[in-house]
């Protein structure tokens, strides 16, 4: 399946009920920018980061959010995907998934500001927003090293 296919795929309420008001609590106090930072330290640092090939024996396999939520091991998709997730859901704000040549990431639409280099999208600028690591250090706006000037595509809804 596709990152579209995936990212397409709603979360039981199980989880959505489990997880949506825990993070919107955590957030409740911060401003977006804080509130989006949280959430790529969660995305980041949650879970073991591990190829589909070096996890489950597989090239290109590709979680849904919920999924990357009960597997142990995710990669730069999947976890894409789930922050994308936790972004509308959250925060209520716009995310696109940022589709490279061999990575994926996300952007997020903060509304009235944008940080770093901006995506136009649909006559909106995006912060590029790093939710799989391997550190923690990538701020909004910071691009993945390497990746500064990458063509990309944008996936949406």
């Amino acid at each position: 399946t596709t990152i579209k296919q995936q990212s397409t795929i709603p979360m039981s309420l199980e989880a959505r009920t489990s997880l949506i008001p825990k993070l919107k609590e955590k957030v409740r106090t911060m401003g977006n920018y804080e509130a989006v930072r949280y959430l790529l330290s969660f995305t980041r640092q949650a879970f073991r980061y591990k190829t589909d090939l070096e996890a489950y024996g597989l090239e290109n396999v590709t979680f849904s959010p919920e999924e990357t939520l009960f597997y142990p091991d995710s990669d730069c998709e999947d976890r894409s995907i789930l922050f994308v997730f936790l972004v509308r859901e959250v925060l209520m704000l716009d995310a696109i998934l940022i589709d490279y040549p061999e990575h994926a990431s996300a952007a997020v639409n903060f509304k009235t500001t944008s940080y770093g280099e901006p995506i136009l999208y649909n006559g909106s600028k995006y912060t590029i927003c790093e939710p799989t690591g391997p550190g923690n250090d990538l701020l909004p706006g910071q691009y993945p090293n390497g990746l500064e000037n990458v063509p990309f595509n944008i996936i949406d809804k």
